[in-house]
């Protein structure tokens, strides 16, 4: 995953599908980064005007973002096998169509 979509820092989860486990340890086990849950109440709503205040301002989105405290979020630790969980993730993605 990480070779097609390189993941730096930390990867946020937000939305409905951010409160599955089953979805936060396939993520967990698939990236090379600390995952965490956004801590935001409306984290889209909120990314949507840290993006619009970027525009508005003509400022890089992390500046706004730690002008208003956002983006810690709460850690997630799912321990899977990353080995394994990678091998079947390679596996169903190289599978022909």
């Amino acid at each position: 995953l990480n070779a097609l979509a390189p993941v730096t820092g930390k990867l946020l989860l937000t939305g409905g599908g951010a409160r599955s486990r089953a979805l936060q340890g396939v993520l967990n086990g698939l990236v090379d980064v600390p995952v965490a849950l956004a801590d935001a109440d409306e984290a889209v709503a909120t990314g949507a005007a840290v993006q619009a205040a970027a525009v508005l301002e003509q400022a890089d989105h992390a500046s706004i973002q730690e002008r208003w405290g956002l983006g810690a979020g709460s850690p997630v630790d799912l321990s899977l096998d990353s080995g394994d969980l990678r091998e079947r993730y390679a596996a169903l993605r190289d599978e022909p169509a």
